[in-house]
């Protein structure tokens, strides 16, 4: 999994909002507003097992890692364990532009432009 292309376009200092969650469809997703470029998005995520996120956040940039990729400090007390997650399980961190560091442990991504 990677993120999309024009996700990354402007990313830093985006205002990031949850719109809804789907239990039933393990999806989650965002509104997503890009300071730099006057454009709004719709950012979702598929096959969620896991989240650490607020409900709101001005984000600073984001990651995709596996298991074998993720920074070794990311395995704290509120992180998953390890042996929950699979092959096809991809960690997405957010870096809040004020500190903070989330994560989203999803199957995939898609980002659409709305405006």
């Amino acid at each position: 999994m990677q993120l999309p292309d024009a996700l990354q376009i402007y990313l830093a200092d985006s205002e990031l909002v949850v719109t809804s969650w789907s239990n039933s469809a393990d999806e989650l997703t965002f509104k997503l507003e890009k300071d730099v470029s006057p454009e709004t998005g719709r950012l979702s995520f598929s096959g969620v097992t896991h989240v650490c996120m607020p409900p709101a956040l001005t984000i600073e940039s984001m990651e995709v890692h596996t298991i074998h990729t993720v920074p070794t400090d990311f395995w704290t007390a509120s992180a998953p364990r390890k042996s929950e997650l699979g092959d096809s399980d991809h960690i997405v961190l957010v870096f809040g532009s004020f500190g903070g560091r989330y994560y989203i442990v999803a199957e995939g991504v898609s980002y659409e432009i709305l405006q």
